[in-house]
């Protein structure tokens, strides 16, 4: 009992268990504690290695269908796992605990980290939140790849009969398709566009190829310049175009602040105030009522 409690034995399915057991009998502790941590971080870690799998992952159609669902099934899983122990009534108080713990752990523990991760990266959408990896799509990589390429071969055959918008879709569908296949290609433009204080600058040069094809076009060169700190540009290198957001964000709340400030400190700003009152009492001049104006009148009168 002591062992078991010490290995943790009650985390393992009963199956798990009845087998453990087994081996501890017929082939000793070492044999026993071998198999319960494999199977301990089996249940962690989850089974990626695609013949450890159901057989509806493989094969070709399993493959594609499943190929993103084993985090989120098998998150789920876990989660479901934890719950049914802890609501087993007939297991001690102990146990329950446990299994109450692993779900706060998952679900409290993913919430920490998922904001550590978007503070250390500028990054809007997290990792780790659980609310943000439940999800599913189909195929994954091999199918969106696929998909990229084709539409990228069909804008580039339609802009060689002269179709102009194809030309302009092909400035942001080549480096999508260049992020997929060639290495270190996110880093090497993040990098880029941190020194240079520019975003999209694979697309900027890709437009301008485009602005001396297509004399209708022209491309706004002020829209791909974005000044950022020596820290904004550090996680623009590591996290991604996310903190271009952020920045964006920024600088339209400074400008709303610049703009509001700028009117309350413009010559109209009594009139607007006077307004202001008017509206709240609902009194204009025009509708026959008492202005402000009336009112302040009538009492320096008195």
């Amino acid at each position: 009992e002591e062992l078991a409690n010490k290995v943790k034995l009650d985390d393992l399915d009963e199956i798990q268990r009845v087998y453990a057991m087994g081996l501890l009998a017929h082939e000793g502790e070492e044999a026993f504690a071998r198999y319960v941590a494999l199977q301990l971080v089996d249940n962690i870690h989850f089974l990626y290695e695609r013949y450890q799998r159901s057989p509806a992952e493989m094969g070709k159609l399993g493959k594609i269908m499943g190929n993103l669902a084993l985090f989120p099934r098998a998150y789920m899983e876990y989660l479901l796992k934890a719950a049914e122990g802890m609501t087993r009534m007939k297991m001690p108080f102990s146990y329950r605990w446990r299994q109450m713990k692993k779900i706060l752990a998952m679900i409290l523990g993913g919430m920490l980290m998922n904001a550590a991760y978007k503070k250390t990266t500028g990054r809007t959408q997290g990792a780790y939140n659980p609310f943000d990896m439940i999800g599913y799509n189909i195929g994954g990589l091999q199918l969106a790849a696929v998909i990229q390429v084709s539409d990228v071969l069909i804008d580039m055959k339609d802009a060689l009969i002269g179709d102009k918008e194809a030309l302009y879709r092909l400035s942001s569908g080549i480096p999508k398709t260049a992020d997929m296949f060639i290495p270190f290609y996110r880093l090497f433009i993040g990098g880029l566009e941190g020194v240079t204080d520019k975003r999209y600058i694979d697309r900027y040069a890709l437009r301008k190829i485009v602005e001396l094809v297509n004399e209708e076009y022209e491309v706004r060169g002020e829209y791909y310049d974005l000044d950022r700190s020596t820290y904004e540009k550090w996680l623009r290198f590591f996290g991604g175009r996310s903190i271009d957001f952020t920045i964006n964000q920024r600088i339209k709340e400074e400008k709303e602040k610049a703009e509001v400030r700028e009117k309350m400190l413009g010559g109209d700003t009594l009139n607007s105030i006077d307004d202001m009152v008017d509206d709240i009492l609902g009194k204009t001049e025009t509708e026959g009522g008492v202005s402000v104006d009336d009112l302040v009148n009538e009492i320096l009168s008195d």
